[in-house]
């Protein structure tokens, strides 16, 4: 009887799964270089192809700052006396609205006194009585005329007598192309007297202070009782309903005519991480590059992008000098800023 000897492995088997096992370790190796290769190549060709209008819909913009359009100083336009000042600071004026005045007694009783000259020089120009008293006094000596002619044909009157009645019939007439010209300086007269009249009224309105545009009072540089020169700052005006947000763009990747006139949306952190949404439009585009080169990248331009802003409480939500961040939204219409946002600036 033969014996049977236990089962022994063919020599070949551990060899042949250890291949295997290495196979797929390596497969799997490759398979993650190969996958990180195509991602890394994606990257660098995402990052070094420039941006582009045609593949983004928005542009965000860290960090831009907020900055006021219209910032005037109220000037004194006359001087004197300040003798009314019925603002405070903080408060909203309307464009138009009285804020103050300078004593104007003495320009008011020049203002009395020309309108009193105007009214007597205007009625006497548009009277008729003394044209009307000339036309009758022609008349009358027309007709002498006309009865001392026929008598002189008669013999009836002496020839001195005629003459006499002929010369009085001439200054009648003359009298009224006299009258009318008279008429008709007065007139000028009156012209005249109505432009002296406007300027006293010119004189009297810069005796007020009157606000430049809507806004708000900053800042008081006078007070009531103080004299004050023309061309003293008064006070400062501020305008808060519509403010402009500064930021930069890369010049590499985009070019002006793709932002100017973009709508825009500025994102504002209030208190308490609150985020408060403003809605405006770009209306400049800076003329020039700033830092960087042409071969080495890196130069930037300015933009101005004009907000509405908002009233939360009686008080204004946006302020200057508030860090925003801007959107650009690249598929709006693109509307170019009008001359007269760009010359206000």
């Amino acid at each position: 009887m033969i014996a049977t000897s236990p089962f022994v492995a063919p020599p070949f088997r551990l060899p042949v799964i250890r291949l295997m096992l290495n196979s797929k370790i390596a497969t799997s190796v490759c398979v993650i270089l190969i996958t990180f290769l195509f991602a890394s190549l994606a990257d660098a060709q995402q990052q070094g192809a420039p941006a582009s209008l045609a593949g983004t819909q928005q542009l965000k913009l860290d960090t831009c700052f907020v900055t006021l359009i219209d910032d005037i100083d109220v000037p004194a336009r006359e001087t004197g006396p300040l003798v009314e000042l019925i603002v405070k600071e903080g408060q909203a004026v309307r464009q138009g609205e009285p804020l103050g005045k300078i004593d104007d007694q003495i320009v008011q009783r020049k203002q009395q006194e020309a309108t009193a000259k105007l009214r007597a020089a205007e009625k006497k120009a548009n009277s008729t009585v003394e044209i009307e008293y000339a036309e009758a006094a022609f008349e009358f000596a027309a007709k002498e005329f006309e009865i001392n002619r026929n008598l002189r044909e008669k013999n009836a009157i002496s020839l001195p007598e005629y003459q006499k009645s002929a010369l009085a019939k001439k200054q009648a007439e003359l009298s009224i192309a006299k009258t009318r010209n008279d008429l008709e300086i007065e007139q000028l007269n009156a012209d005249a007297l109505r432009v002296e009249l406007e300027a006293v009224n010119d004189s009297v309105v810069r005796h007020q202070i009157v606000a430049p545009l809507d806004g708000c009072v900053l800042q008081i540089h006078k007070q009531t009782g103080e004299w004050v020169q023309a061309s003293d700052q008064v006070l400062r005006i501020v305008r808060m309903n519509r403010l402009r947000v500064q930021g930069f763009i890369e010049a590499g990747n985009f070019d002006p005519h793709e932002i100017d006139g973009r709508q825009v949306s500025v994102q504002a952190r209030l208190a308490r991480d609150r985020i408060e949404t403003f809605t405006g439009r770009v209306v400049y585009v800076g003329l020039e590059k700033v830092g960087g080169s042409q071969s080495t990248g890196g130069s930037r331009y300015t933009i101005w992008a004009d907000v509405e802003n908002k009233i939360e409480d009686d008080h204004w939500l946006l302020l200057p000098g508030a860090d925003v961040d801007l959107t650009i939204d690249l598929v709006s219409p693109a509307v170019a800023a009008t001359r007269v946002d760009t010359e206000s600036r």
